[in-house]
């Protein structure tokens, strides 16, 4: 975790996203993760049902994912970054779960954020790294939430 100010976090994980999803929502909301998905179009990346956010990825896949936790909206614009939607997700215990799949539920990541309604951006890029001398980009996708 990088703490930049006392409104700004940023955290970062690498999720297996099993089934080709992996989720974020309340640590006290009741879901069936395994129902979220069904009827929804195959195009669309991101799916919100009952306080869960659900983002669609390869499967079995390891993603690489930045989340920011801010009190107010960024004023940056990410325009190195493509926009793949936006929601809101309530979370009133405090307790923002991200996890790959239900099997790893008690080891899942958890941010702890103020209870209370976020807004949500979901972003997808890469990042340019250098490794052994060579440029080589990574793919992420960036979570932005913000007190709504």
């Amino acid at each position: 975790m990088h703490q930049r100010s006392a409104e700004f976090r940023e955290y970062e994980y690498k999720i297996l996203a099993r089934d080709g999803a992996f989720y974020l929502y309340d640590d006290d909301s009741e879901v069936d993760l395994d129902q979220i998905w069904n009827g929804v179009p195959g195009d669309l990346s991101m799916v919100v049902k009952d306080g869960v956010v659900s983002i669609r990825s390869d499967q079995e896949k390891k993603v690489r994912l930045l989340v920011e936790v801010r009190e107010n909206e960024p004023c940056e614009s990410y325009d190195d970054l493509l926009l793949l939607g936006d929601c809101c997700l309530d979370v009133p215990s405090g307790r923002i779960v991200i996890s790959g799949s239900l099997d790893n539920f008690p080891d899942a990541a958890r941010i702890p954020v103020r209870p209370a309604l976020y807004k949500m951006r979901l972003y997808a890029g890469s990042l340019d790294t250098v490794f052994g001398g060579l440029r080589r980009s990574q793919d992420h996708l960036r979570v932005v939430l913000w007190l709504f």
